[in-house]
């Protein structure tokens, strides 16, 4: 919430105690600790409050920008936090689920095109894998940003929250589930003999753009989710062609010509193909095409967050 000058606080303050002063001790005892849920910092002779376990989140309106930045960045790093420890919490196994759900598909779909439909990709356990890490994060982020101001929408009515922390929020928690899946996939490529490079160190780039368009696609989404709820279903649909068109577990050379033209310029095969060719190959073969789709991906992320952001102050109207 906006906040006044300080020393109207102070003596907004100050008549709270004094109003304490007679009542009930437990009552001061629970006045004492609400008040030391929201500890400030000092940035500039202006206070900011910090994150806290309830997210109660207040920013002075006449903040700087470097503590709106830092603002943002810790209530990004809670509610990311936070999400995460919910999504597991009522599972046995916990956040192993995060591990455990790409290993499943990668179990699937390694008999299927091992045993039943015979593929000769080479190295092909490295090779489905990286696809799965890479479109799973892809298709559970998407659905997340969609779905994250139905089940976020507490957060729509605190005043002076940035109402583009909700779907990005949910899109980084995804990419918690996909940096768990890093150590098997680095396994499964020690066991099958690749060496590292230094193109490794692109692959935060790499992870970077296809944050960038999964923000893109899922903020365009959650728009019209609001409006029409058809859409999240529509999308389920629309993912698994997706899927299909995204050479996770087949050779963008066995397509047809007169599709290869869709999957060579999918963004998703982009990005699958750019982290593929450092971490099984040790190159960046296709450095070009991924910068064109980087620079592609910021000016569409710039153009769907500015209108996610007037869209959102309707949004409480809708829900």
């Amino acid at each position: 919430h906006f906040g006044h000058d300080e020393r109207g606080s102070t003596t907004r303050s100050a008549t709270a105690k004094s109003r304490l002063a007679g009542s009930h001790p437990a009552t001061r005892q629970q006045a004492n600790r609400s008040a030391s849920l929201a500890p400030e910092y000092s940035v500039n002779s202006v206070q900011v409050a910090e994150p806290t376990s309830r997210s109660r989140f207040r920013v002075r309106a006449d903040v700087s920008l470097s503590a709106r930045v830092r603002y943002g960045i810790d209530l990004t790093r809670h509610l990311v936090a936070r999400e995460f420890r919910l999504r597991y919490r009522r599972a046995f196994f916990g956040w192993v689920w995060a591990v455990a759900q790409p290993l499943l598909r990668f179990a699937v779909f390694n008999f299927v095109f091992s045993s039943i439909l015979k593929t000769s990709i080479k190295d092909f356990p490295s090779y489905l894998f990286s696809g799965i890490v890479i479109w799973s994060w892809f298709s559970s982020g998407v659905l997340s940003a969609i779905d994250s101001v139905h089940h976020r929408g507490d957060l729509l009515y605190r005043s002076g929250l940035p109402r583009l922390v909700i779907p990005i929020t949910s899109v980084l928690t995804d990419l918690l589930d996909l940096l768990c899946s890093l150590p098997v996939l680095a396994f499964i490529l020690a066991i099958t003999g690749k060496s590292v490079s230094g193109w490794l160190l692109f692959i935060p780039i790499i992870l970077a753009v296809e944050f960038l368009i999964i923000c893109s696609v899922g903020m365009l989404f959650c728009i019209a989710n609001v409006y029409f709820r058809d859409v999240r279903l529509v999308i389920e649909v629309l993912l698994l062609f997706w899927m299909y068109l995204t050479p996770m577990f087949y050779r963008a050379e066995q397509v047809p010509h007169s599709f290869r033209r869709i999957v060579d310029w999918n963004p998703v095969s982009i990005v699958l193909r750019s982290f593929r060719s450092i971490v099984l190959n040790g190159t960046f073969s296709n450095i070009g095409q991924f910068a064109f789709i980087a620079l592609l991906s910021i000016v569409v992320f710039a153009l769907s967050a500015t209108l996610f952001t007037r869209k959102s102050a309707s949004f409480v109207d809708e829900l």
